[in-house]
């Protein structure tokens, strides 16, 4: 949620560098503008920072208020300020596996196991019951951290929807994602 409110408030801040009258509020912004996206690209929310991409190739594409040039720049520094901490934060850890909760692996296992559990509860586990109705699951998994961490959804909307309402709630559901994309 963080990464989302930060990446919400980017726009905002633009637009306040429009109506900035001192230097010392430009700087701010700008600073800020930074700030935002260095710690919503540290939180390594895909949906944030796709989203943050996106914002940065509209307003560099069709600039309203903030030069191409002031913009690439706040980008640029945000960038290196990410990267740079981001290779400090790799050489404080030794330890980096491809079994953590946050892997991608890791994710599409728990998206299996949830079909899995889906295919033998077809009506579904019940509303927020993820949690306890997964553990089974877990403990024949590849992954030896996936049997000790705890898993409150599925991380995956249709997948979560499948394995606590089952299949015809996710027929539904998906049926009314493509109309609405279609309309």
């Amino acid at each position: 949620m963080l990464a989302q409110a930060l990446t919400l408030s980017l726009p905002v801040l633009i637009l306040f560098l429009k109506y900035s009258k001192n230097k010392i509020d430009l700087v701010f912004n700008y600073a800020f503008i930074v700030l935002c996206t260095l710690v919503t690209l540290l939180t390594a929310c895909r949906s944030a920072i796709l989203s943050i991409i996106i914002f940065y190739s509209i307003e560099f594409i069709f600039p309203q208020i903030v030069s191409r040039k002031k913009l690439l720049l706040t980008g640029l520094s945000s960038l290196i300020l990410f990267f740079s901490l981001n290779s400090f934060k790799k050489n404080l850890s030794n330890s980096v596996g491809d079994d953590k909760k946050g892997s991608a692996s890791y994710r599409l296992e728990v998206w299996k196991k949830s079909v899995e559990m889906a295919t033998e509860n077809p009506l579904g586990i019940g509303v927020n019951k993820f949690e306890f109705g997964f553990l089974p699951y877990k403990m024949n998994s590849n992954f030896e951290n996936m049997k000790t961490e705890v898993d409150k959804s599925p991380h995956n909307e249709f997948a979560r929807i499948l394995s606590e309402e089952g299949w015809v709630l996710i027929l539904i559901f998906s049926c009314s994602v493509i109309i609405a994309a279609l309309y």
